[in-house]
């Protein structure tokens, strides 16, 4: 398959000081990709891994959202806007977003490295202190994942600016529709043939794992290259507590902005109860983890068909019409398979269906905010839309873990839960697209 079969081969795309001609173009998407192959790799494997841990030692419904939901939240909430405020400001000789990314890459590498010994380390401090071993364990855990964490917020905050920086706009679309193929094949590789082993070799697939990510995204940071950018603009020195006003003025005191921002945080909720609970449904149904494994590979095989075509539809109909699409197929999906799910047949079927459309969306949306948010600002004013869905998956996401842990863990209620609040993303999406279209108007006359 070719990658552009509608682009002429003789012409250059700019981004910035940045001209590509179609090899360069070739060149930067294979680094870009090898580097999301690494991270995507990362993702794939760590969150499922954790969390099946969390769980082997004890953990509950409510601490494991907690942890895995919640902890990341925070940390992006602190995080992400004082990087992402830094990053745009930054000019060095490498860039204004390579340096960071470089930086948190051993941070996270050596932290997977650290869930393959924290079963061990925990049971060596429970001796030590003469306590149990699965609490002592939990805390390891705990830790490492904090550490991981941390890594991952800064570079996913980071990481979406460096594609803005280098890739041309016009390609966005088609960009994260081979990204998307890319991370779907790491789970499609994961899920398939090593998932099974999760139980009896995670000290093995965290160390290659922890190898893998280092290497491969180190390698992308040293050989992608940034443009020039224009110097920032020169600001007094102020406190914490001005330079926070000032943050808050430029980047929620215009409504269009906060529907951007309240849209992008419902359609991340809408499928964050099922993927935060689908592993948990499946053992209450007694399925097999290698069945389960397979779904997830059958899911990622339809969506690695349909990624680049759906990269090809947000740039030709906008992502912002392509996302409401597949909220509101997704809305229909989760009240449907409310009612529908009850043994494995019936599971797989309304578990593919959420990770095609889950999929879907993540693909059209992918460029959302760079095609709506301000250019040179990016890195900074899509750190307050990350800042609003921080603060709702702090607060809602353990609630529904609550709820699941009140119902006697009913999991098929993530699904009905999935489905109100895609209702609610098309809502806000609609509200969005008539803002967008009167601001479109407005610049023509």
């Amino acid at each position: 398959m070719k990658i552009f079969p509608n682009l002429d081969r003789n012409r250059t795309w700019t981004v910035g000081t940045l001209t590509y001609t179609f090899s360069g173009i070739v060149t930067l998407f294979s680094l870009l990709l090898l580097g999301d192959f690494a991270s995507s790799i990362k993702g794939r494997s760590v969150f499922q891994l954790v969390q099946l841990m969390f769980k082997t030692y004890g953990a509950s419904d409510f601490l494991n959202t907690l942890m895995i939901v919640s902890l990341p939240c925070v940390l992006g909430l602190v995080l992400s806007p004082i990087v992402s405020v830094h990053s745009d400001r930054c000019r060095s000789r490498w860039g204004r977003r390579i340096p960071y990314l470089a930086l948190t890459t051993p941070v996270a590498a050596l932290a997977i490295a650290g869930f393959a010994y924290s079963p061990a380390i925990g049971r060596a401090v429970a001796e030590l202190l003469g306590t149990e071993a699965n609490p002592a364990i939990l805390w390891t855990l705990g830790i490492f994942w904090g550490l991981f964490e941390a890594a991952t917020v800064i570079s996913g905050a980071i990481f979406g600016a460096l594609v803005n920086d280098v890739v041309p706009h016009q390609l966005l679309g088609r960009f994260y529709g081979l990204f998307r193929i890319v991370s779907l094949l790491c789970g499609i590789l994961f899920n398939f043939w090593f998932l099974g082993f999760a139980a009896t070799h995670s000290h093995v697939l965290f160390l290659s794992v922890a190898i893998v990510y280092g290497v491969g995204f180190l390698y992308m940071c040293l050989k992608v290259k940034e443009g020039e950018y224009p110097p920032p603009e020169k600001t007094e020195r102020r406190g914490i507590f001005s330079s926070i006003a000032e943050y808050c003025r430029e980047c929620y005191s215009k409504p269009y902005y906060l529907l951007i921002y309240f849209f992008g945080t419902a359609m991340a909720l809408s499928i964050s109860p099922v993927n935060s609970f689908s592993m948990f449904y499946a053992q209450d149904l007694k399925i097999d983890m290698d069945i389960y494994g397979k779904f997830l590979a059958v899911t990622y095989m339809i969506s690695f068909v349909l990624s680049y075509f759906l990269g090809m539809l947000a740039d030709r109909i906008h992502p912002l019409r392509a996302s409401i699409l597949f909220m509101g197929l997704y809305c229909v999906m989760g009240i449907l398979s409310f009612f529908f799910i009850h043994d494995t047949t019936s599971y797989g079927v309304a578990f593919i269906a959420h990770g095609v459309l889950a999929g879907g969306y993540l693909t059209v949306s992918a460029s959302l905010f760079q095609r709506l948010l301000p250019r040179s600002q990016f890195a900074q004013f899509s750190s307050a839309g990350g800042l609003i869905n921080s603060i709702v998956m702090i607060l809602l996401v353990p609630v529904i873990g609550k709820f699941l842990d009140w119902t006697g863990h009913q999991y098929r209620y993530t699904y009905l839960l999935g489905g109100v609040l895609a209702l609610l993303s098309v809502i806000l999406g609609v509200l969005l697209y008539g803002q967008f279209r009167k601001r479109n108007a407005e610049s023509e006359d």
